[in-house]
């Protein structure tokens, strides 16, 4: 609790200091639907970078592997539900709020940009991963 009361505090401090910054979030939530249109008022651009993993499994594994090395364990449930909701956030509200986006897949060994967009506009660069992102989402999981 007392780590998300700093988080809100210092987002807060950087938005009344006109400062950029940088935030990170697994969209499973609506506290940046409130947070985006209040910084454009401000005159904030907003991007967003959305990182892909192929399925949850790959974010299982690579908590697992977080967890060994002294990070904090998410549940298996928990883990699924935040990947398809955070998905659906995404596409479904975040992309039409902010400035521009990126879609980057991450689970090979290297970053892959696979699409890039302002709002409902985009060019994809990898149409089999675009595809694959794209499937979840309109099969609403």
């Amino acid at each position: 609790m007392e780590a998300g009361r700093v988080f809100f505090q210092q987002v807060r401090h950087v938005i009344k200091e006109e400062q950029s910054f940088v935030l990170e979030s697994t969209l499973s939530g609506k506290y940046l639907e409130k947070l985006i249109p209040k910084v454009q008022a401000q005159g904030f651009d907003v991007e967003l970078i959305y990182i892909f993993l192929e399925n949850p499994d790959v974010c299982i594994e690579r908590i697992k592997e977080r967890v060994l090395n002294g990070g904090h364990h998410v549940p298996d449930d928990d883990v699924v539900r935040r990947y398809y909701r955070s998905k659906n956030n995404f596409w479904n509200v975040y992309k039409e709020m902010i400035n521009q986006w990126f879609l980057v897949y991450n689970s090979d060994l290297r970053f892959k940009e696979f699409c890039i967009g302002v709002k409902d506009q985009y060019d994809i660069n990898d149409a089999d991963i675009f595809n694959q992102f794209i499937e979840g989402v309109e099969n609403g999981k």
